[in-house]
């Protein structure tokens, strides 16, 4: 049975983060966080999500609702996208985090097989003061799971911090919430989750235990409802990986991001991760080790150095012939240095040859396999590199930070 095959073998080039998730999301951000309306003095969350998204180097359409009685967009503007972010910040209450006709539209966008990630820290109060309990017919029990919830439980304000634990779509992972929101409603007001009929998602740990989000999945659509505002998360990093982790999960990519930061500095990659992380010889001689020196975002990485390194991670045990697929990673070379990594088709190293990236120490580099065009790229710097194969045309794109370097033909199955 053959797998997708990547090979690390870069001279000093650090940190390795992983997604492999369907390439062909068209995103929809729909902002009713208040912060355009007048007279509400509300914080601005955008740049928070927006930052999330273009780590990821996602393309996505921005609509602000600029005024608290307005509907968001339409059914039929939201059915023309696989996913449809929509985020309240602060806003909570006068029906102002969704109208009556936002619920309905949301319905029918999610009825058609849409996808919805929902950050509504005050939507329950807002909408359903008296819960308490969602019946059916109501959008929380019908399109986000929810049974039951408590308001309010958790209040959050500087320089106190919401702890969290990921399950589901997040597991592994582990952030903070802080305040960051005006004096016009100071404090983070989290709501906990006390039934669903969905997956945990975020469990609180401090200041005291509880579930605030969940993930959903009935008949033809997903959803993601947090009451903790993802906007509030403190680490910018565990941001973009958290959405990467919601848009892979939505596109049914079958994701795998893996948590660097929970490695043990000065041991190896494949030796700590196992499972599809293993080395050209299958030992630990050529394992990568992870370091805390550099990162892209804290705090570990693992330098491949010396050509002692030939670090592998296979992409599952079934062939990839459809569909569409995006891996990526961050990448840092320092001045002075070079690097390397190519894609295989083939479970054992050294047979198939997809695609070659030679990063040399002045600035250029080139592909080889299937490509022999030359690029530049920005030395010193973290690098998002993104490869897109899209095997039902049979085409493959490699992006540097979201900006198109190569597209070429792809004609293998790998």
């Amino acid at each position: 049975m053959r797998k997708f095959t990547l090979t690390v073998l870069v001279l000093l080039v650090s940190v390795f983060f992983l997604t492999q998730s369907t390439f062909s999301q068209s995103i929809l951000v729909v902002d009713r966080d208040g912060s355009s309306w007048a007279p509400a003095d509300f914080t601005d969350c955008w740049p928070w999500y927006m930052d999330a998204l273009d780590a990821n180097g996602y393309t996505y359409d921005y609509h602000e609702v600029m005024d608290g009685g307005d509907d968001g967009p339409d059914a039929a503007t939201m059915m023309g996208y696989d996913i449809v972010i929509w985020f309240t910040g602060e806003v909570w209450s006068g029906g102002h985090t969704t109208t009556p006709n936002d619920e309905l539209n949301l319905g029918t966008f999610l009825d058609a097989g849409g996808a919805l990630f929902f950050s509504g820290q005050d939507y329950l109060w807002d909408r359903y003061p008296s819960a308490g309990n969602f019946s059916a017919g109501e959008f929380p029990y019908d399109y986000l799971g929810l049974r039951s919830a408590s308001q309010d439980v958790w209040v959050i304000v500087d320089p106190d911090v919401l702890a969290v634990t990921g399950h589901g779509l997040a597991e592994g992972m582990s952030f903070e919430f802080h305040d960051i929101f005006t004096a016009d409603k100071e404090g983070l007001f989290v709501d906990e989750i006390t039934d669903h009929a969905g997956v945990d998602l975020f469990e609180v740990t401090a200041p005291s235990p509880g579930l605030c989000a969940v993930q959903y999945e009935i008949r033809s659509f997903k959803s993601v409802f947090t009451a903790a505002d993802f906007a509030a998360i403190t680490d910018a990093g565990a941001q973009a990986d958290l959405m990467a982790a919601i848009v892979g999960y939505f596109t049914g990519g079958g994701g795998v991001c893996e948590d660097f930061d929970a490695l043990t500095v000065g041991a190896g990659v494949a030796e700590q991760l196992g499972g599809y992380w293993t080395t050209w010889s299958g030992g630990p001689a050529d394992d990568a080790m992870v370091t805390d020196v550099q990162s892209h975002s804290p705090d570990n990485s693992f330098v491949v150095d010396a050509g002692a390194v030939d670090l592998i991670f296979q992409f599952g045990d079934d062939p990839i012939s459809s569909g569409q697929w995006l891996y990526s990673h961050y990448i840092y070379v320092p001045t002075g240095f070079s690097g390397y990594f190519n894609v295989q088709t083939e479970p054992t190293p050294g047979i198939g040859w997809n695609l070659e990236l030679y990063f040399d120490d002045d600035g250029t580099g080139y592909f080889g396999g299937q490509a022999s065009e030359n690029f530049v790229y920005d030395m010193d710097t973290w690098i998002m590199v993104e490869i897109n194969y899209d095997f039902d045309t049979d085409l493959a794109q490699v992006l540097f930070d979201g900006v198109l370097i190569l597209e070429f033909v792809n004609d293998m199955t790998i």
